[in-house]
């Protein structure tokens, strides 16, 4: 980045070298760079637009995907022009561009063009790029599309649910509950991939839910959502986990708990090497390895307060 900043005009003079090269793999080598130059140069756009006329297809869909981000008009202005391309893979790039426009009242009203395409890929690609967002027209999309009676757009109900992912706030939790209904597998599973990342008291209830879906087995899966939480109630749910189950579920359990920092879980870890009898050798291990990390840490944070304190001694 720092030398596309620095020396802006060769590095475009060698992209438009590139761009006009006979292999393939080189002009999309340079539109990966092309991606991090200064968008708001015109020569972007000119550069950009000789892409995309280019006869090969990757060329062109790599071309799409450095629009993702740009917030300058000249971008939206292409990608409103891609979606109307006679190519539906042409479409389906450009409506993927739009991902990275989010919270965007004008990326929006796009995505709603392409939510009308005609192809189903289209759609698909609109309603992944709604992921992120967090206004309530596209938090209203995704439960349309969620809970959709169309035949012709039933297997969106699976994008929608994934694009719940990374919203994080009680609209997209309410939805995400209410998708753990939906008696289909990957509407379920894309639904509990989307619980990553939250880390309060609503949240779990949901992820609890989800851990006792009867009609498939999303243990596993549910469990990888708690990695990252700090509160207590996972905590409590990993307890009852590795005294309750047997296998890779408790396994996995035991290795949730042993990678958390907080002093809570060192508690839990103390705990459960106490009282356990049934944990095994290797189980034992791997959660004093837990306790092993956190001395480590304490000694480091100790080292470094001494160092800064027989400095500040040293400056009087």
């Amino acid at each position: 980045m720092a030398l596309i900043k620095n020396q802006e005009k060769e590095v475009i003079d060698l992209i438009e070298i590139a761009l006009s090269d006979e292999n393939v793999d080189v002009k999309i080598s340079a539109l990966k760079v092309l991606a991090d130059a200064d968008r708001d140069d015109q020569r972007f756009f000119t550069l950009l637009k000789k892409a995309l006329n280019d006869d090969n297809l990757a060329v062109k869909q790599n071309a799409i995907l450095s629009l993702s981000g740009n917030q300058n008009p000249e971008a939206f202005a292409l990608i409103n022009d891609l979606l109307e391309n006679p190519n539906d893979e042409i479409r389906k790039f450009a409506a993927m561009a739009l991902s990275g426009h989010k919270n965007n009242p004008q990326s929006l009203m796009l995505i709603k063009k392409a939510l009308n395409d005609s192809s189903l890929k289209v759609k698909e690609s609109a309603l992944l790029s709604l992921a992120g967002r967090t206004d309530d027209e596209s938090i209203a999309l995704i439960e349309k599309y969620l809970f959709t009676t169309d035949p012709s757009l039933i297997k969106l109900k699976e994008h929608a649910a994934m694009a719940l992912y990374g919203i994080h706030d009680i609209k997209a939790l309410v939805l995400i509950e209410k998708a753990l209904d939906i008696q289909e597998y990957f509407v379920q599973y894309k639904a509990i991939l989307a619980l990553s990342g939250y880390n309060d008291n609503e949240s779990l209830k949901v992820i609890r839910k989800a851990f006792n879906i009867k009609e498939h087995d999303f243990k596993i899966d549910v469990l990888k959502t708690l990695c990252g939480r700090t509160d207590q109630g996972s905590l409590e749910l990993l307890e009852e986990i590795i005294r309750g189950e047997n296998g890779k579920l408790r396994n996995l359990a035991i290795d949730l708990l042993a990678l958390r920092e907080d002093f809570h879980a060192t508690k839990l870890i103390k705990k459960l090497l106490e009282t356990d009898k049934s944990l095994s050798n290797m189980e034992r291990g791997r959660l004093e390895y837990g306790l092993l990390k956190e001395m480590v840490a304490k000694k480091t944070t100790t080292a470094k307060c001494l160092a800064l304190a027989l400095q500040r001694l040293s400056s009087k």
